[in-house]
């Protein structure tokens, strides 16, 4: 219970006793929040796991990334989430961005087959063959 009182003090003296910072510093502190808050951080999208990458770490090779589902952060980064799939025909593969991870997809003989995979209209199944 004192260390409790001791936080609430303690937070109720930082409030009367602002510390005064140029709107440069202010600047600098509320982007390093937001960097730090985005690459890392937790997400989910219709029930999976992911983590906010940044979109240069993800969709291009065997995860898929999910818009709008990091708040707060920066456009470049977003849900990042890695999910295998399986075809009705016995093929395996892994849900990918069709737009970001084609040229992954072909290198390793693989096709996109949608149906297959969750998300927005980008992501399908790519099957190895």
């Amino acid at each position: 219970m004192k260390s409790y009182l001791l936080v609430v003090l303690t937070a109720v003296a930082a409030m009367a006793n602002p510390v005064e910072m140029s709107d440069a510093e202010a600047h600098a502190l509320a982007m390093r929040d937001v960097v730090e808050r985005a690459v890392g951080s937790s997400c989910s999208y219709n029930g999976m796991s992911g983590s906010c990458q940044h979109t240069g770490h993800c969709g291009s090779t065997l995860d898929f990334y999910v818009s709008g589902k990091c708040p707060n952060d920066p456009d470049d980064v977003r849900c990042c989430i890695t999910k295998s799939c399986n075809n009705k025909k016995g093929g395996y593969g892994w849900c990918m961005n069709k737009s970001t991870a084609g040229s992954f997809c072909k290198e390793y003989d693989g096709h996109f087959e949608a149906g297959f995979c969750p998300g927005p209209n980008d992501v399908a199944c790519c099957v190895m063959t």
